[in-house]
């Protein structure tokens, strides 16, 4: 599923139940989206006071190009559900471990901007890195190639 902005209601729902306000649950929030993305190999990079560095690298299915890179750290928009409902419903067991909260858009607010996302999917040859702001809206972009950045936006 694309990544989509919910409606307002299950913005205000989620809001009121899922929110991250500390580096560990950062940190569990996004290993736990590694291990939704599939991925098979996750290392966590921080510095002692979980601040100046706090870094999740997978091997997951990666960030489709397009729309979906420049909404990854908005406020109520996700890929994993359509709304509040599926999360009253839901009993399990349909291949993600759920949606417990939007850790790129608390990183992005916590870190106060500045939130860098590096990406890349199966076929493509080049990575893509995006730097977000406290807002969650995409800064600046650039292509990651063999020996170093490519600046194309932003």
């Amino acid at each position: 599923m694309a990544i989509h902005r919910l409606p307002s209601t299950s913005i205000s729902s989620l809001t009121a139940t899922q929110v991250l306000t500390h580096p560990p649950s950062l940190i569990k929030e996004l290993l736990e989206n590694s291990i939704d993305a599939s991925a098979t190999l996750i290392s966590v990079e921080l510095t002692p006071n979980c601040l100046d560095v706090l870094q999740v690298k997978d091997n997951g299915c990666g960030v489709l190009p397009g729309g979906d890179r420049e909404c990854l750290c908005r406020r109520g928009w996700t890929s994993k559900i359509s709304g509040w409902e599926e999360i009253e419903r839901w009993e399990g067991g349909v291949g993600m471990l759920g949606f417990r909260g939007e850790a790129l858009a608390a990183a992005a607010e916590m870190a106060g901007g500045g939130v860098e996302v590096t990406t890349r999917v199966e076929g493509e040859k080049v990575g893509w890195v995006g730097v977000y702001s406290r807002a969650g809206e995409l800064d600046r972009w650039a292509v990651l190639l063999w020996r170093g950045w490519l600046e194309l936006g932003g």
